[in-house]
């Protein structure tokens, strides 16, 4: 089919005759008749069945438009609730298979009556609702058994993403409560934090956006020989640029931290 329309454009291009349709699930003739017994309304790959009629009324619409290639299908409407919340259960629907008891989990599904038009709908079904991707090969060989395998890996993999995000969360929560400051200081505009000694350059550490000094400081400078102080901007929360911010802070940083000292770090 693909080699056809190849051609029908290459002809189209240089202005020749050029016309391929493709048709989906025609109805009342051929395998889909015999599938579908009576069943008009049966879903084949996500189509129903086109009626002879309706294939030859469309016929003169396709045969005088300019394109070299058209279609003509009719798409199935999705049923709210209409799908299967196992792999097993979507396969044995689509091959009609009432009981898994009646048939070898070993055996591959093209032993036990899958023809090309369900291989085709079972592919599409796998991928769309279960998010599972087969090569031709993979499909060949596929059996209830090796299906169940699948349908047991996807699920161990739903559970660990969820317990992966669950333990995301759990560890960002943690990493907040450590940066959030204390309250019942937080209005202070210089914090002093307990080091191993008071002896030496001070310390001033600014802190991040969160603006106060959460716990994660206490644990960094705890070793650390010399005096260290954070600054906290609660004060600040009404300013609106930088250099405000500085005015209102810069004289306790002077006269807390700075006094009378000609070398000190910030960091």
């Amino acid at each position: 089919n693909s080699i056809m329309e190849r051609i029908m454009e290459k002809r189209s291009a240089e202005g020749l005759p050029a016309k391929a349709i493709q048709w989906g699930a025609v109805g009342e003739v051929g395998l889909v008749a015999d599938m579908a017994e009576d069943k008009i309304d049966m879903e084949i790959g996500g189509t129903l069945q086109q009626r002879i009629s309706s294939c030859i009324q469309e016929m003169d619409r396709l045969m005088s438009c300019d394109a070299p290639i058209v279609a003509s299908m009719v798409v199935a409407e999705k049923r709210a609730g209409g799908a299967s919340k196992n792999i097993i259960e979507a396969v044995m629907n689509i091959m009609s298979i009432k009981d898994l008891k009646t048939v070898s989990m070993e055996s591959t599904l093209a032993d036990i009556g899958m023809d090309s038009l369900m291989a085709v709908e079972i592919k599409q079904v796998l991928e769309r609702d279960f998010d599972l991707v087969l090569s031709p090969q993979d499909l060949r060989t596929l059996s209830f058994a090796k299906l169940l395998k699948l349908d047991e890996d996807r699920k161990k993999a739903e559970t660990d993403r969820q317990q992966a995000e669950e333990e995301g969360f759990e560890i960002g929560m943690q990493m907040l409560l450590r940066n959030l400051g204390d309250e019942e200081h937080s209005d202070q505009t210089i914090m002093k934090l307990p080091t191993a000694s008071d002896q030496g350059c001070p310390v001033l550490l600014i802190p991040g956006l969160e603006g106060v000094a959460g716990k994660v400081y206490g644990t960094m400078v705890e070793a650390i020989n010399a005096p260290v102080y954070i600054l906290q901007l609660m004060a600040t929360l009404e300013c609106d640029d930088v250099p405000s911010i500085v005015d209102l802070v810069i004289e306790d940083v002077c006269s807390k931290v700075f006094s009378g000292l000609k070398e000190y770090t910030i960091v």
